[in-house]
């Protein structure tokens, strides 16, 4: 709930334009992605350690030495998710005034989203091992941040009708020519 809150007070801030929002909220995602998934990293090492000493899955939550970190790393697992989804939605919202358009959007978003579901579940099913998995998991996110960046720098600062259909630019009048003006 705190990173859908940061990120919806980020997104919203009045003294700053809509461009200027949507590369603040690109920056925020890119810096503390790199830092969570960094924090993730150094866990995998530790936790690969562990399971090399013998150690499996034995850390209980009662034991608030060991597994503070852990839980504190999935709090912002969790806090990064509703950056991420914020920022996402948001910027799908600063794309368009059309709803019809930002319902294909927001499929087209959500069916990658479901095809990475299905992708992480297959590659746990082959026993790929936790960092190879981490890895992957850094990489798309931080990849799928730097394929967004054109969408980001071409956000404008106001959605006009003409932009929406595709006329900016191109002022037709709309008064009908007369019949003899017109080619056969």
């Amino acid at each position: 709930m705190a990173g859908g809150l940061v990120i919806g007070l980020l997104l919203d801030m009045p003294w700053f334009n809509r461009s200027m929002r949507a590369r603040i909220g690109w920056a925020v995602l890119i810096v503390t992605g790199s830092g969570i998934w960094g924090g993730g990293y150094a866990f995998q090492l530790w936790e690969n350690k562990r399971i090399a000493a013998g150690h499996i899955q034995d850390i209980d939550y009662t034991e608030g030495r060991i597994s503070a970190g852990p839980i504190i790393l999935y709090i912002f697992y969790g806090g990064y998710d509703a950056l991420w989804q914020g920022f996402a939605y948001w910027l799908i919202g600063a794309e368009s005034n059309s709803s019809a358009r930002a319902a294909i959007l927001v499929g087209a978003y959500k069916t990658f989203q479901a095809a990475g579901g299905a992708m992480a579940w297959r590659i746990n099913a082959l026993h790929t091992s936790a960092l190879t998995q981490l890895g992957m998991n850094w990489g798309l996110c931080i990849g799928s941040l730097l394929v967004v960046l054109p969408a980001v720098w071409t956000v404008s600062d106001h959605t006009t009708i003409e932009a929406e259909a595709g006329f900016e630019g191109k002022r037709r009048s709309m008064v009908p020519k007369p019949i003899e003006d017109v080619e056969a």
